[in-house]
C-alpha cells in the first residue's frame, strides 16, 4: 500500500491541531484563546477581552482613547494587562489575578443594574455618578449637591451640609440623560447635552411636578439672559430668577387678574460672580410664611438672598428660560 506525502502531511497537521486544540475553520490568529470571530482584537493577544469604553474594540486595540493610568505604572489602563499589582491569587478562578481584577469577589448580582457587581459597588442604589465630587455617588449621598464626604447626618434624612428641616419627599436628578418617567413634561423645549439640560430656545416654560406649601427647588445654572424657577398656584406665581444682565437674583410674586399677571411684590439681591454657573434655589417655608431666592458659593455659603414675607402654594413647579441656558441638576424637596 502506498501512502502519499500529502496524506502524511495532512495527517500530521490534523494531529497537531488536535494536540493544540486548534480548529482551522475557527482560527485564533493572536493565540490568546479567543477565536478570531469572537475576538474584539484578533491581531493582539487579549484573553480578558477588556473593552473599557464599550465600543466593541478591545482596549489593546484602542488604548489611546482612555488616557488613564490608575496604578501609575506608565501603561495606559486600556493597554495594561494588570491594573494594580499581581498577587498570585485567583479567588474567582477566572484566570485573572485578584490584584488585577476590579472585582475579584464578584457574585454576579447587580441590584441597581449599573453594570457593577454589588460586592464591589460603592452605591447599590443607582449608577456611579457623583454630582458634587465628594466621593459619594448621588443616590447614596445625603447631600448630593454640596461636598460632604463625611456624610454627617442632619435632623432629617438629609445631611447636615444641606439640611433645611424638611424632607418628606425628594427627587434628585443629575440630568445625565433623558428620563421621561421623572419629567414627562420636560421633553418639549429642552435637550440633554453633556450631563446637563439645555434649553432649545429661544424660550421655554416646562411644568415639572406639583409641590406642597413648604419646599425648596435647587439647581446650578448657566444663563445667557434669564433663567427661572417658577411655582404656580391657581391665583398667581412666585419666581426665582437668575438675571444675566445684572448678575442678580430676582424674586417676584404675581397674581392673575383677568388672565393678566400683575406684579405685587418683588426683591432682588446681588451682585453674583460675573461669569460661570450659579447654584441657587427657590425656597418656601410655611412655618415662617417666608419665600426665599438664594444663591450659594462652592462652599455652600449663601452669597445672595432675595426674600418676601409671602408664600405661594406651589401647584405646578416650572423651569423657564428666555434664551440659551443650561441646568446641571435638579433637586426638589417637599413637605
Amino acid at each position: 500500500m502506498r501512502i502519499s506525502f500529502v496524506s502524511v502531511v495532512l495527517a500530521a497537521l490534523t494531529a497537531c491541531n488536535n494536540l493544540l486544540d486548534l480548529d482551522p475553520s475557527n482560527p485564533d490568529t493572536d493565540l490568546d484563546g479567543v477565536a478570531d470571530p469572537a475576538d474584539n482584537c484578533p491581531l493582539d493577544a487579549n484573553a480578558q477581552q477588556r473593552d473599557s469604553d464599550h465600543n466593541d474594540r478591545g482596549d489593546v486595540c484602542d488604548c489611546a482613547t482612555l488616557g488613564l493610568d490608575a496604578d501609575q505604572d506608565g501603561i495606559d489602563d486600556a493597554c495594561d494587562d494588570c491594573i494594580g499589582e499581581a498577587t498570585g491569587v485567583d479567588s474567582g478562578g477566572d484566570g485573572i489575578d485578584d490584584g488585577c481584577e476590579p472585582c475579584a469577589a464578584a457574585t454576579g448580582d447587580d441590584i441597581d443594574a449599573d453594570g457593577i457587581d454589588d460586592v464591589c459597588d460603592a452605591c447599590t442604589r443607582g449608577p456611579p455618578h457623583d454630582e458634587d465630587g465628594d466621593g459619594v455617588d448621588d443616590d447614596c449621598d445625603n447631600c448630593p449637591t454640596q461636598p460632604n464626604a463625611d456624610q454627617t447626618p442632619g435632623t432629617t434624612v438629609l445631611g447636615a451640609a444641606c439640611n433645611r428641616g424638611i424632607a418628606n419627599w425628594q427627587r434628585f436628578d443629575p440630568l445625565v440623560d433623558q428620563d421621561i418617567t421623572l419629567w414627562p413634561g420636560i421633553v418639549a423645549g429642552w435637550t440633554w447635552v453633556d450631563d446637563g439640560l439645555t434649553v432649545v430656545g429661544p424660550t421655554s416654560r416646562t411644568t415639572l411636578v406639583e409641590l406642597a406649601t413648604s419646599y425648596w427647588v435647587e439647581t446650578r445654572g448657566t444663563v445667557a439672559a434669564r433663567l427661572s424657577i417658577q411655582c404656580n398656584s391657581p391665583n398667581g406665581m412666585v419666581s426665582c430668577s437668575l438675571e444675566q444682565s445684572t448678575r442678580t437674583l430676582a424674586l417676584a410674586i404675581e397674581i392673575s387678574i383677568g388672565g393678566n399677571p400683575i406684579l405685587i411684590r418683588g426683591d432682588t439681591s446681588g451682585p453674583l460672580p460675573p461669569t460661570g454657573a450659579i447654584r441657587y434655589e427657590l425656597r418656601s417655608d410655611a412655618a415662617t410664611t417666608q419665600t426665599y431666592c438664594e444663591a450659594f458659593d462652592a462652599a455652600g455659603a449663601v452669597i445672595a438672598t432675595a426674600q418676601l414675607d409671602t408664600i405661594v402654594t406651589c401647584k405646578r413647579l416650572k423651569i423657564g428660560s428666555d434664551s440659551s441656558s443650561r441646568l446641571d441638576y435638579l433637586w426638589i424637596v417637599s413637605k
